[in-house]
């Protein structure tokens, strides 16, 4: 179909069109079966138009297919007129649909209509929301428009023309049309009533407008932080503040000059600030400084050198340990590395346990992490005792817990018994503050060394759990070859 014809038909061409289809109809058409097609498909009766349609020759079929765009042009100017309204509309080209040569065949003509319909019903609800809130009324027409909406397949068509709609709406504010009350109102119903995507844009317009009345708000407090010489909060409640191009209000340009000069300042500040907590030892506050020198400003400012100047010695050690992972993991194992009763790291063959992955994790909330080499959910923990790399242990890790413990697996327990313990980091070095084990058969169950009853051991298990801190999270871990990358990236 030729969405032209929407634009050019007039009322004249109605008109002359009206008294052409009268003509063809009555006068010059050979057949009266083409008639009867016709009106058939008008009174909504696909049976019956289809039934005229196998009366005609072959010619005369071709020329019903010749005249069909222009009867579907037709009805929906009725229905643009008000001659017809849009559920008789919809019964006529539903019946042409339903012919056997013309499946598909009114979808651009219903898409057109549907959002002509959904856009009137609209204008309806917003009467109705004005006069009597969100009425049964209200929502009846809220209805409506989801029961035509949802019964047209290809609605792309439908949300750009309901877009534009709301756009027309917002253009009338914008030129003083509409006051900001009446098209705040107007978004509002808009949210509610019209479907699809149209909804959510003008659920946008809504915050938009919102926010028009906080630009004063918001630019004092970046003006706030810029006198403060907080260039980058500047720059995000500057970029938070959003205002379009299109504002009228001036503040557009008074938020693109702020950041402006923001930028501009926060070059040369940061890399000096980054430099002087460096110089302090403050490496995390230097870091983050230059993470955000890096994102603010991309390859526009060099931080080569401050990143030399981040490097913690505790990377260092850790580095250094990581080169030769393999040979430093086992003669530190081999020298016995105890965590109580539960893990020691002479039990095992570290071969078998060669890590594959590796975290870092400051399990002792002291600002240096540790690394946890890890196969499967075995883990070498390595620390840093202000000297040196150092293996604190070999467990079987089952949950994390509030620093600075650790729930493990013991690896120690004696075969054919199940249990758990809750160990401690202090200094480097792991204690045991709780554990248990149970025989599998039940015969034996033994708690910090003791043996007891079953609820003895049952209400230990459940002590331990309590530990337990469900929103911490580890990620998957990056493989040890990227060690360099881990230690030196670490926030």
């Amino acid at each position: 179909m030729n969405r032209k014809k929407w634009t050019t038909i007039t009322i004249i061409s109605l008109i002359v069109f009206a008294l052409e289809i009268v003509s063809v109809f009555v006068f010059i058409l050979p057949s009266k079966n083409i008639n009867d097609v016709f009106k058939a498909l008008e009174e909504g009766n696909s049976k019956k138009a289809e039934a005229a349609l196998d009366k005609l020759s072959d010619k005369n079929e071709d020329k019903v297919e010749e005249l069909m765009d222009d009867f579907a042009t037709y009805q929906c100017n009725q229905y643009a007129q008000g001659a017809i309204d849009y559920n008789k509309l919809h019964q006529i080209l539903q019946s042409i649909d339903d012919m056997d040569d013309y499946y598909g065949f009114s979808r651009e003509f219903h898409t057109y209509a549907a959002s002509k319909e959904i856009i009137k019903i609209c204008d309806l609800a917003y009467e109705e929301n004005n006069a009597n809130g969100k009425s049964s009324i209200f929502y009846e027409y809220q209805t409506q428009v989801t029961d035509i909406y949802y019964d047209i397949n290809e609605r792309t068509y439908i949300d750009e023309e309901l877009k534009k709609f709301i756009d027309e709406k917002y253009d009338s504010y914008l030129a003083g049309t509409m006051s900001f009350d009446e098209i705040s109102e107007y978004m509002d119903v808009a949210s509610y009533v019209l479907p699809g995507d149209a909804s959510y844009y003008a659920i946008d317009l809504q915050m938009q407008l919102s926010l028009i009345e906080d630009y004063q708000e918001k630019y004092d407090i970046a003006k706030k932080y810029y006198d403060d010489m907080k260039y980058f909060e500047t720059i995000e409640e500057c970029d938070n503040a959003a205002v379009p191009e299109s504002d009228v209000t001036g503040f557009y340009d008074k938020f693109k000059t702020l950041r402006q000069d923001a930028y501009d300042a926060g070059k040369t500040y940061y890399v000096k600030e980054a430099e002087n907590l460096a110089n302090a030892n403050d490496y995390e506050g230097a870091r983050d400084i230059i993470n955000s020198i890096k994102e603010v400003y991309g390859d526009e400012v060099d931080t080569s050198e401050l990143e030399a100047l981040v490097v913690a010695p505790w990377m260092e050690v850790y580095a250094k340990y990581m080169k030769n992972m393999e040979k430093n993991l086992k003669r530190q194992a081999a020298k016995g590395v105890k965590i109580g009763e539960c893990d020691d790291s002479t039990l095992i063959n570290v071969d078998d346990y060669m890590p594959d992955k590796m975290y870092l994790y400051d399990f002792d909330n002291d600002g240096i992490p540790e690394m946890l080499l890890t196969n499967g959910s075995y883990a070498f923990i390595v620390g840093y005792n202000g000297e040196r790399a150092v293996l604190t242990g070999f467990v079987q890790a089952a949950t994390f817990c509030d620093a600075p413990y650790l729930i493990t697996i013991p690896t120690a327990m004696p075969e054919g018994y199940i249990g758990y313990a809750l160990i401690k980091l202090e200094n480097c070095k792991w204690s045991v503050e709780e554990y248990y084990y149970a025989a599998e058969d039940g015969s034996k169950y033994i708690v910090n060394g003791s043996e007891v009853d079953y609820d003895t051991c049952n209400a230990e298990h459940d002590k331990i759990a309590t530990y337990e801190n469900k929103d911490i999270e580890i990620d998957y871990g990056d493989y040890v070859e990227n060690y360099e990358e881990v230690i030196y990236g670490y926030k």
